[in-house]
């Protein structure tokens, strides 16, 4: 058997929608005999509203927040009147009228207190209607004060929305967000999204302030995966200096982004023996690897175009000694040595043997670079081809 009073619990339940009907019936019969556009009208329908929203009667709400915001023009209350027909349209899923009544809404009342309601209203509406541009520049306007759940919902948005002006948008309300937020634990999503978009709308600039307004700020991999970034931006906007600073706090074991500084310091015409200082690093840190392999042959390329051929084949020789080298860095070597043809014959024979795996590189050099193509002794180069 039920307690007594859980039974009147239920039964106040059950009838609270009768109630609410009762009253709503009531309310609309004394509404009857007022002008529309009069206090007492406006009272009576305020009252009528209260009642059709608690007891949930879409249909009700919408018509008597209609009529109060045409008849009730300057009323004080209309501008949340007119938010509460919003609200209304959406619960009875009628998408486009949330947008048509959000329009006038910002039109007379973009300050009011009741905004934040009819933003949040219009970017659901334009969400069920597939339109996520538009939703995002409501969910910005709400996400300005950083809020991270509106945040989030307008970077996605303006990310659905694929194309340059959405990138553009969503790229400077990022950043306006981190130059009040910076160090939030939200703070490197966000400014990795908004520099995403930064990049697919070309915005430059704006990508490398947000990375400005954040690195430093974050620790750990998202820290050095956004210096990174803000290398990558740094380069587009050819400040190659500014690019390596950024580059060189970003690494860790990804061999990816060594190779990315050490051509920003090709770019920046860093010394050649800046990039040979950091061609040795990459052998010692990732042996074998392709990225140290194209480092050595930019290190020795920067010293040959540096004017510095003895350097040039100094460095490619050391390197081969270590035998950690590419096929390419014996074919520059070659060219950097002139018409010393001598001497590079007599070191690329002087290395077969000593590292296996690396002897077909280095006939290979021998045959075609020196004797073929130098030499001109088409003998030799069958020669040493097959030997």
């Amino acid at each position: 058997m039920l307690h007594l009073g859980v039974i009147v619990f239920l039964a106040g339940f059950v009838l609270m929608p009768t109630l609410h009907a009762a009253d709503a019936d009531a309310l609309e019969a004394r509404l009857k005999d007022h002008v529309a556009d009069s206090p007492e009208a406006a009272e009576l329908m305020l009252q009528l509203l209260d009642a059709r929203e608690a007891g949930e009667n879409v249909f009700g709400v919408i018509r008597t927040a209609g009529d109060f915001v045409r008849a009730q023009s300057g009323h004080p209350r209309r501008a949340e009147v007119m938010v509460r027909l919003m609200e209304g349209y959406a619960a009875g899923a009628r998408h486009g009228e949330v947008v048509a009544t959000g329009k006038q809404f910002f039109e007379l009342f973009p300050d009011d207190r009741f905004a934040p309601r009819a933003h949040r209203a219009m970017a659901e509406a334009y969400e069920e209607l597939g339109r996520p541009h538009d939703a995002a520049t409501h969910w910005a306007a709400l996400g300005r004060g950083g809020d991270p759940l509106f945040v989030e919902r307008a970077l996605d948005g303006f990310r659905r929305a694929e194309n340059a002006q959405a990138g553009r948008e969503g790229a400077e309300f990022a950043l306006a967000v981190l130059k009040q937020k910076p160090a939030e634990p939200w703070s490197a999503a966000v400014a990795l999204r908004g520099m995403e978009l930064a990049g697919r709308a070309e915005q430059w600039e704006t990508g490398a302030g947000i990375g400005r307004a954040v690195a430093g700020r974050i620790d750990g991999a998202p820290g050095r995966e956004l210096w990174f970034k803000l290398g990558e931006f740094e380069s587009r906007l050819g400040r190659h200096a500014e690019a390596v600073k950024a580059m060189e706090k970003s690494l860790d074991r990804d061999p990816g982004r060594w190779d990315a500084m050490v051509r920003e310091l090709g770019a920046a015409k860093a010394p050649p023996s800046e990039l040979a200082k950091r061609a040795k690093e990459l052998l010692e840190k990732f042996p074998g690897d392709r990225v140290t392999h194209e480092a050595a042959v930019r290190a020795c390329e920067a010293y040959r175009d540096a004017g510095k051929p003895d350097d040039a084949a100094g460095f490619a020789e050391g390197i081969m000694a270590a035998g950690d080298f590419s096929r390419d860095l014996a074919i520059r070597y070659v060219e950097v040595g002139g018409d010393d043809h001598a001497r590079a014959e007599s070191f690329l024979k002087g290395q077969l043997g000593r590292f296996p795996a690396r002897d077909s590189a280095l006939r290979e050099a021998l045959a075609v670079d020196v004797y073929q193509n130098r030499l001109k002794d088409a003998a030799r180069s069958r020669s040493e081809a097959s030997d």
